[in-house]
């Protein structure tokens, strides 16, 4: 029997709950909303990817969190060397979510959801690294 990998995705997604937590205890608090908002267009989606309305709706969220998240990153992150971490976690991001869009349309489609769930965790380091 196998599981349906949207259920991989979905628990991947779910673990944008670890940021949030953290973001919460460092006393933030428009941020931590931010990723729990994400985290819900992120698991309304997988739970029903044919449906395109949630699919615009986590493609508005997502990357409305990737750009706030960046900006922000990028003027608070004092630490030379953990913004040289934060860009290279920006990067890691930007690879694995285009190579898990490529394999999902590639002979090797077998391979897309650990590439997209390898994305997730960048997400969640760079949320925890601005935080």
């Amino acid at each position: 029997m196998s599981v349906n990998p949207n259920y991989y995705l979905i628990a991947s997604s779910g673990f944008f709950i670890i940021p949030a937590l953290y973001g919460i205890y460092r006393g933030h608090r428009w941020l931590p909303l931010l990723t729990i908002l994400s985290a819900t267009g992120s698991i309304n989606y997988w739970i029903n990817p044919k449906n395109p309305h949630s699919l615009l709706a986590d493609k508005i969220i997502s990357r409305s969190s990737v750009i706030v998240y960046t900006i922000y990153g990028l003027r608070t992150i004092d630490n030379a060397q953990m913004k040289l971490i934060f860009w290279l976690d920006i990067i890691a991001m930007a690879y694995t979510y285009n190579t898990s869009c490529q394999l999902y349309n590639g002979p090797y489609n077998h391979l897309w959801t650990p590439c997209h769930m390898i994305f997730h965790y960048f997400c969640i380091l760079s949320q925890i690294l601005v935080l």
